[in-house]
C-alpha cells in the first residue's frame, strides 16, 4: 500500500489561486464540477482533487487509492490508474511521475518495492511508458534506470543499469551501463574500468582511445586530454585546438591560453594563435577578448587593441567593464575597455550580475553601476556581507537580504520580495516599499496588504489604525472606505469578498462578521447576510447560508447576489 503521507491530497481549498479556474464542489463526500450557471459538468465521483500549476492547468484526481488527470475544462483526461502522480517543478514545470503497483517496506515505510514509474507530459500524453526503476530529469534528458535496488524517496541507491531518453520520450542510449547522464553538451555513460562519451545531438559515440578523457566545456567544445596532451574538439569532431598543447585553460567567450614548453599563447578557438606571449608571463582570459598579464599589459584581441597598465589584479570583463587594483589587499577602481576609470570612487569589493556591477564602497555601503547607462546608483546601507545571485523583479532585479535595483535606482532590501496580486512589496531597514509589476515604485504611505491596484486606484489598509483607505483614481488623497468593512479579500471579476462587524459575539466573545461584496470604488455591491463567502470565478461566486433546518451549506451566486440553481453543497472547492 502505497504510504499515505506520499499521495494524500488536500481535499479542498478557499483560496482562489489554488483551485485553478474550476467551480468544484462536494456532494455526499464526493467532488466533481460545476458551471457559472450551476449545470453539472462533471458529476461527483472523485474523492480528491488537487490542481497542478502549470499550463494548462490540471488536476489530479484520487479515487479509492488510484489517481487521474482532468484538464483546464472538466474533461477526464485519464480515469484514476496510476497509484501515485508526482509533479516535479524541478522538471520545468512539464513532467509528472506516474508510478505503477507498489508498496512501502522499511522500519520508516521509505523504501518502495514492486513497482515502476514512467512519465507524462502536461497535457497528460504518456512520454515514458511505466517500465523503469528511477528515472530523473535534467538538462532536458531523462535518465532512466532498471534493475536499481532500494529506491527512497530522498535517494538512490547505486546499480542497475541506466540509459538516457529525450524530452519527448525517444531512447538515446539504451540502459546497458553503470550510469549515464548528459551536462547538457555531452553525454557520459559508464562501464567497468573506463568512460564512453556521445555526442548529445544524435547519441554518436566520440571515439577516445583507452586514457582518453573528455570534458564538455562551453559553447558546445570538449576538452581532450591524451598522455599528458591537451586540445580541443567540437561537437561536430573537428578540431579546433591541436592535441599538443601541455596545457590549455582559461577558455572564455572563443578564446583560450594554451602552453608550450613553458611559453604561453592566445588561441581563438578554430582559427590558430593570435598572439605569442613573453615567457615568463602569466596570462589571464578576463572574458569578452581581453587578456590580462601580469607584464603589465592588456590585450583587446576582438578589438585589435593592446595597451600598458598598472594593475597587478583584474577580475573578469561584465558588458565592457571590470574592477582592477593596483596591489593586494588595495582598493578597487572600475574601468572601460580602455584602461579608463569610471567614477571618482575606489572599492573594497565588487562583482558582475545581470547588467549591473555591485560594488563595495565600505564596511556599510553599496554602491550599483548600471553598464547600459554607464551611471552610478546613490549609495545604500549594506545588510548582509554575502553575495546572492539577482533575480529578475519587474523590470529590475534584486538580491535576497541585499538590494533592489532598476535603472540606476538601488534600494537595500530585507529579506524575500513578496509578490502580491498587484504587484510586489520590499522590506526595508526602516519601512517597506509596493512597486507595480513594472517596477514603479507607489506611493510610501504608512500603508501596507494593497488590496486593489489598477489604473492607479489604490486600496490598502492602514499600518497604523488597520483602517481600509482607498485613493482617487491619481493614486492620491486617501480617504476611509465609506462601506468600513473590517477586512477586504483579494479583488476577482471587479469585487472583493468583505467582511462587515455584527452586534452578535461568536463562543470566544468576538465579534462575529457577517460577508458580502464590493466593487473596485469600494461600494457595497452584494449586501453582508452570509457566513462565509469565496471570490468570484468564472461569474459565480459561493456563499454559506443556514438551509430551511438550520444546517450551514454553501450555494453558488451570480454577480447581482441572486441564488443559481436549487442545489445546495457540502464544501465547495474554491
Amino acid at each position: 500500500m502505497v504510504r499515505n503521507s506520499l499521495i494524500l491530497f488536500f481535499l479542498f481549498s478557499f483560496s482562489l489561486s489554488f483551485a485553478g479556474e474550476l467551480n468544484w464542489i462536494k456532494k455526499n463526500g464526493l467532488w466533481g464540477i460545476v458551471d457559472s450557471h450551476g449545470k453539472t459538468i462533471l458529476a461527483p465521483q472523485f474523492d480528491s482533487f488537487k490542481p497542478i500549476f502549470i499550463n494548462p492547468v490540471k488536476y489530479v484526481v484520487g479515487l479509492n487509492g488510484k489517481y487521474g488527470l482532468i484538464d483546464e475544462e472538466g474533461q477526464i483526461i485519464f480515469e484514476p490508474t496510476y497509484e501515485d502522480i508526482k509533479w516535479y517543478p524541478q522538471w520545468e514545470d512539464v513532467f509528472a511521475k506516474i508510478i505503477v503497483g507498489g508498496e512501502y517496506t522499511g522500519s520508516n515505510n521509505d523504501i518502495r518495492t514492486k513497482f515502476v514509474v514512467g512519465a507524462i507530459d502536461s497535457y497528460g500524453d504518456v512520454i515514458l511508458k511505466p517500465k523503469y526503476k528511477v528515472i530523473n530529469f535534467h538538462k532536458g534528458y531523462f535518465s532512466v534506470g532498471i534493475g536499481v535496488p532500494n529506491v527512497t524517496e530522498s535517494s538512490y541507491s547505486s546499480g542497475g543499469t541506466w540509459g538516457l531518453h529525450d524530452a519527448y520520450g525517444n531512447e538515446i542510449i539504451k540502459p546497458s551501463y553503470k550510469y549515464c547522464h548528459t551536462d547538457g553538451e555531452l553525454i557520459y555513460a559508464g562501464l567497468e574500468g573506463g568512460e564512453k562519451y556521445f555526442r548529445l545531438t544524435d547519441g554518436a559515440e566520440l571515439k577516445a582511445n583507452p586514457g582518453v578523457k573528455i570534458k564538455a566545456l562551453e559553447q558546445g567544445n570538449f576538452l581532450v586530454i591524451n598522455n599528458k596532451k591537451y586540445g580541443i574538439t567540437n561537437t561536430i569532431g573537428e578540431t579546433v585546438i591541436p592535441l599538443e598543447y601541455e596545457n590549455v585553460f582559461d577558455i572564455y567567450d572563443g578564446f583560450a591560453i594554451v602552453e608550450k614548453k613553458e611559453k604561453h599563447a592566445v588561441f581563438e578557438l578554430g582559427k590558430g594563435v593570435v598572439s605569442e606571449l613573453e615567457k615568463g608571463a602569466l596570462p589571464k582570459n578576463m572574458g569578452e577578448g581581453m587578456f590580462f598579464l601580469a607584464k603589465n599589459k592588456f590585450f583587446d584581441y576582438k578589438n585589435k587593441n593592446e595597451f600598458k597598465h598598472d594593475w597587478t589584479q583584474c577580475m573578469k570583463f561584465g558588458n565592457g567593464y571590470a574592477i582592477v587594483r593596483k596591489k593586494i589587499g588595495g582598493v578597487f577602481f572600475l574601468i572601460n575597455k580602455k584602461g579608463e576609470i569610471q567614477g571618482d570612487q575606489s572599492f573594497l569589493s565588487g562583482f558582475f550580475e545581470q547588467g549591473y556591477w555591485f560594488l563595495r564602497i565600505d564596511n556599510t555601503h553599496w554602491q550599483v553601476f548600471n553598464t547600459s547607462s554607464g551611471n552610478f546608483s546613490e549609495p545604500y546601507p549594506d545588510y548582509f556581507n554575502y553575495k546572492s545571485t539577482p533575480k529578475k523583479l519587474g523590470k529590475g532585479w534584486y538580491m535576497k537580504d541585499r538590494v533592489w535595483v532598476i535603472g540606476d535606482r538601488a534600494i537595500a532590501i530585507k529579506g524575500v520580495p513578496e509578490k502580491k496580486k498587484y504587484g510586489y512589496y520590499i522590506e526595508t531597514k526602516d519601512d517597506g516599499f509596493y512597486f507595480s509589476e513594472n517596477g514603479t515604485l507607489l506611493p510610501r504611505n504608512d500603508f501596507h496588504s494593497i488590496l486593489y491596484l489598477k489604473n492607479n486606484r489604490i486600496i490598502a489598509t492602514s499600518k497604523k489604525d488597520g483602517i481600509i483607505y482607498i485613493s482617487n483614481q491619481r493614486g492620491e488623497n486617501w480617504e476611509p472606505l465609506a462601506s468600513s468593512p473590517s477586512k477586504i479579500h483579494p479583488f476577482s471579476e471587479g469585487m472583493a469578498v468583505a467582511e462587515f462587524p455584527t452586534e452578535k459575539t461568536d463562543v470566544f466573545g468576538g465579534r462575529q462578521e457577517k460577508f458580502g461584496f464590493i466593487n473596485i470604488d469600494g461600494k457595497i455591491v452584494i449586501h453582508p447576510e452570509y457566513a462565509d463567502a469565496r471570490p468570484f470565478l468564472n461569474g459565480v461566486a459561493a456563499v454559506r447560508v443556514a438551509d430551511k433546518s438550520g444546517r450551514e451549506v454553501w450555494q453558488l451566486i451570480d454577480e447581482k447576489g441572486k441564488k443559481i440553481g436549487t442545489s445546495t453543497f457540502e464544501k465547495i472547492g474554491w
